[in-house]
């Protein structure tokens, strides 16, 4: 396998729209994406996997199911257990790496 440099700051121009992801690259089964967070994200979960968001530029916050949200500036990052229902938000344009199984399925709902 060949070593890859990557540049982050080079393929934030290529993030034309929110929420459109662009992998990385991949570390075993999972994958290192980087988004775009601009306004609101659908209510959802991943049944099965856990996700880690790493926000890079900007803040974000993350909606849970109970009530709280959590808010994230450049350079800090936090875990989403599977089975939690949460929705991102960005208030401008935020730039964030994302750690997902290569698998990962989200159900789109609105917790009850």
């Amino acid at each position: 396998m060949a070593t890859k440099k990557v540049t982050i700051k080079n393929i934030i121009k290529y993030l034309k729209k929110p929420w459109i992801t662009v992998t990385l690259g991949k570390v075993e089964d999972y994958e290192v994406k980087i988004v775009r967070y601009e306004g609101e994200y659908f209510w959802h979960k991943h049944e099965k996997h856990d996700e880690f968001m790493l926000v890079y530029q900007g803040r974000i916050s993350i909606e849970l199911e109970n009530d709280k949200t959590i808010s994230l500036a450049k350079g800090e990052g936090a875990w989403i257990e599977k089975g939690t229902f949460h929705r991102s938000r960005g208030d401008k344009k935020a730039v964030v790496i994302v750690f997902e199984r290569d698998t990962i399925v989200s159900d789109f709902v609105k917790p009850s």
